[in-house]
């Protein structure tokens, strides 16, 4: 049998890493594949240290490499034509030229990965294991119409498209099966497919042996008599969210702690935040005295659930917007010390001006942090 596994983050590649390494079976073949897309060099390092804990036989990455300092705010551009595409008169012909681009690129990916990927010996099996947004999904089903398909969870978009209109079927492995479950039967819907996510581990001792792997410290010094409040920054700018929502994030946070002199603000910046973000964010902090240390260089690659581990037994707060990783942390590290904090309504008030596909994403999300994800964590 040939298995084949399309990552996209450092956490997904670590999850699949850890899937394919549980489960391989003598005799298989397996493959990893960094999915299309832009990401920093730091993230790409971050994905080749995690699946360096499978014997994988081939490892392929079809990213195109950025540099720490790429933006990935969205331009004028892009602004305009998540806007006007919505329109009446212009969503048709939008909608044509997008299967037209979308054909010729699967045939342009699909000529490069049979160039890249081994044949398929006659009666040999090959199984798909990808995330429901994996954008060579379609070329792989092309190339292995027969492939079975696995579903693997890296983020809330999972849960949304899993089975949507027109999804190729497939067993979906997530860390929120049982309440997931729960929610699909209350509207209905078959939850047959929906499995555990088996991480084969104790996922803080894992994390210690990935920062070993890509030579970080897994122990940090901590300025006594602070507790540490671990603040997760996000990638909201597609929301294009007003230039005062990054201090004001901040400003809700020390109103929900109370007294914030006693704490030490660590703020893990999200992969794909713009630096624009990340400036006016500490410009607040640095207006109101607080105390903070940003994660920076490899660390921006590298997963908030993993960059955690060090940090948590000094952790008494983690604070979020929707951030999926917060949600992870409160079941990768559930600690009774510390109190994981999420704001739905924050961020609603924030993104009026938001182009009408993410105001339905945002729709579609809320329900499910609120009743799938949320189990362990604090609305603010």
């Amino acid at each position: 049998m040939i298995r084949i596994f399309v990552c996209t983050s450092h956490l997904s590649a670590l999850f699949l890493t850890l899937h394919a390494k549980r489960s391989h079976r003598p005799g298989q073949l397996d493959l990893i594949i960094i999915d299309l897309g832009v990401r920093r060099v730091s993230v790409i390092d971050a994905i080749l240290t995690a699946t360096g804990m499978h014997s994988w036989s081939r490892i392929i990455n079809l990213s195109e490499v950025a540099e720490e300092k790429h933006t990935f705010r969205p331009g004028l551009s892009r602004r305009l034509i998540r806007k006007w595409k919505e329109v009446a008169f212009v969503r048709p012909v939008y909608a044509l030229l997008l299967k037209r681009y979308e054909r010729r690129s699967d045939d342009r990916i699909t000529r490069h990965l049979l160039n890249k990927l081994p044949a398929v010996a006659p009666g040999s099996n090959v199984a798909l294991h990808v995330h429901t947004e994996c954008q060579i999904l379609r070329s792989l089903r092309t190339m292995y119409p027969d492939a079975e398909v696995n579903y693997f969870e890296h983020g809330q978009g999972d849960y949304i498209y899993w089975d949507s209109p027109g999804r190729i079927p497939g067993r979906l492995h997530v860390l929120f099966a049982a309440p997931f479950r729960r929610y699909l039967s209350a509207h209905g819907r078959d939850a047959t497919m929906v499995h555990e996510l088996e991480l084969g581990g104790e996922f803080p001792r894992i994390a210690d042996e990935v920062l070993k792997l890509d030579h970080h410290a897994t122990e940090v010094l901590v300025p006594k008599a602070r507790s540490i409040v671990f603040v997760l920054l996000e990638a909201v700018d597609m929301y294009q969210v007003p230039d005062h929502f990054w201090g004001a994030y901040m400003d809700r946070i020390i109103e929900d702690l109370g007294d914030a002199g006693d704490h030490l603000f660590v703020l893990k910046p999200h992969p794909r935040q713009s630096r624009f973000s990340i400036e006016r964010t500490l410009q607040r902090l640095n207006e109101r005295g607080i105390r903070h240390h940003l994660l920076t260089d490899a660390h921006v690659g590298i997963a908030a659930e993993v960059s955690f581990a060090p940090w948590a037994p000094h952790v008494s707060h983690v604070y979020a917007l929707v951030s999926t990783a917060c949600f992870y942390l409160s079941v990768l590290y559930p600690n009774d010390g510390i109190t994981y904090h999420y704001s739905t309504s924050f961020l609603e008030e924030h993104i009026n001006a938001a182009p009408p596909m993410y105001k339905r994403l945002f729709d579609r999300m809320k329900p499910l942090i609120e009743q799938v994800f949320a189990e362990r964590c604090m609305p603010y």
